[in-house]
């Protein structure tokens, strides 16, 4: 049982939501039938052309918690992140529109952690799940603060600690977040428990608008020279199926200039190859079914 003081405080759950309206509901409910009851859902919609405002609004007529908050236009994810400020909680929970709670006791479980006055950010492990699936397809472990960030679902903040301005660079949005906070001087906690199941469409298609710049370049601008920047071949194999050829190229070549060892590891070299030489219309389905038939099975463990 949680104690009165918990209860106290008022915690915001910041839902994105964007084109969301074959999921948005299971995200809605999974922070409705939460144990922990002081709760804000404030959904953050972006410029959707589905029946996303339409879903949301009938949430938010039923349940005094729910408040929407629509921008017409279609903000980019750093944009619509940047709205941060239009919070009432005193702790801050992100959700992305097609991910859940993994379980009824995670908003209890976060905000236990900021009984110690010096967090300012909290963490906890997720994994990945396909639509229609059942299991998980890949578990995100890492004791790494900014690793454990290439995801906004379920990443705690001390709503007194949210500063600066979240940059326009692609995948590293949430972890700009972070960086803001500890640079003002907030210690943070990761909780080493799956508390959020991040759903995977069939695809797992990025735009080519994601992949303007080079994502190791973004992530070496807000977290510096991490391990594990360079410790997921499988990357590449994301970066031809959905960038441009030169993209693919240009991020061996730098990775192959920071950690060249790297390229004498067998499964390194195999994903590099296989990236390298394979056309996408042989690798795009042959990723999808490996994906949904055997990547249960085969990818789970540490990232």
């Amino acid at each position: 049982m949680q104690s009165n003081r918990k209860e106290a405080s008022l915690v915001t759950i910041a839902i994105l939501a964007h084109n969301s309206e074959s999921t948005i509901r299971e995200a809605i409910m999974s922070c409705k039938t939460q144990k922990y009851r002081n709760l804000e859902i404030l959904i953050l919609e972006n410029g959707s052309t589905d029946r996303t405002r339409r879903i949301c609004n009938k949430f938010a007529r039923k349940d005094k918690r729910i408040r929407l908050k629509e921008n017409k236009n279609d903000l980019n994810i750093s944009g619509n992140m940047n709205r941060y400020n239009l919070a009432k909680g005193e702790i801050f929970i992100w959700l992305c529109g097609d991910d859940i709670f993994a379980s009824n006791d995670a908003v209890g479980r976060i905000v236990k952690e900021f009984d110690n006055p010096k967090i300012g950010h909290v963490s906890r492990y997720y994994y990945q799940f396909l639509e229609g699936k059942k299991g998980a397809v890949r578990a995100h472990r890492s004791d790494n603060i900014y690793c454990l960030a290439n995801n906004p679902s379920g990443l705690a903040f001390r709503t007194s600690a949210m500063c600066g301005r979240v940059r326009n660079r692609a995948f590293i949005e949430a972890a700009c977040m972070v960086r803001n906070v500890l640079d003002a001087g907030w210690e943070y906690k990761i909780i080493p428990e799956d508390l959020i199941a991040v759903r995977l469409g069939q695809n797992g298609a990025s735009t080519l608008r994601a992949y303007r710049n080079s994502p190791t370049m973004n992530w070496l601008w807000v977290a510096g020279e991490q391990d594990f920047l360079f410790d997921n071949p499988i990357g590449y194999i994301q970066l031809k199926n959905w960038a441009k050829y030169i993209r693919l190229w240009k991020e061996v070549k730098l990775h192959f200039k920071m950690r060249p060892l790297n390229f004498l590891k067998p499964k390194y070299l195999f994903f590099v190859i296989i990236a390298l030489v394979v056309p996408k219309f042989i690798l795009r389905p042959a990723t999808k079914f490996y994906k949904n038939v055997f990547g249960r099975y085969f990818l789970m463990g540490r990232i």
